[in-house]
């Protein structure tokens, strides 16, 4: 459990340092008390990505996908909690009520998940899975959600295209940060 938390939070600490490294308005960008060139904080924060995902693969052997799967959504929680310490994003009552939400949920997995729940299988064993006709209807259900959410996100960008600009063009968040 606790790999999959330090999984979660070093991912959600390096988009956040990503966002705040690329968004920030000057090329010297301001981190622990040191100013450092922009694109090295982007490759921190990339560094801490690979740290990340190193924890989540080691939680894996240690407990069924469900389980750390399901802890590792705490990730939305870390990211609300990083963006508002680096970027002075401002913490909200919906932000406050989903993330009290997520975390309800992943407390409900965490009681509810059995400990017998089978964690290896053998290649043969998952082409036997997948061969199964539910199985392809699941693939093609979960390819074709992913296909919807590539043409959501391109017709959303196409609608609305300054919605994605960074703080620091709009004037308002990293952009004010200076060096505190």
């Amino acid at each position: 459990i606790l790999f999959s938390m330090g999984g979660a939070s070093f991912l959600a600490l390096s988009m956040v340092v990503q966002r705040y490294s690329l968004s920030y308005p000057d090329k010297e960008v301001p981190l622990f008390s040191c100013l450092l060139p922009r694109m090295f904080v982007w490759f921190l924060g990339l560094v801490t990505y690979g740290i990340g995902c190193v924890l989540y693969v080691i939680s894996l052997i240690f407990g069924p996908l469900i389980l750390m799967g399901s802890i590792f959504t705490t990730l939305l929680i870390w990211n609300m909690i990083f963006a508002r310490w680096l970027l002075k994003e401002p913490l909200t009552p919906p932000k406050i009520a989903c993330s009290g939400t997520i975390l309800l949920g992943v407390c409900f997995v965490v009681i509810g998940t059995p400990s017998d729940i089978p964690v290896n299988f053998t290649p043969k064993e998952i082409i036997d899975l997948l061969s199964k006709p539910g199985a392809s209807v699941y693939v093609a259900i979960l390819f074709s959600l992913v296909i919807l959410s590539v043409i959501s996100i391109f017709l959303y960008e196409r609608q609305y295209p300054g919605a994605s600009e960074s703080y620091s063009e709009k004037g308002t968040g990293v952009g004010k940060l200076g060096n505190s």
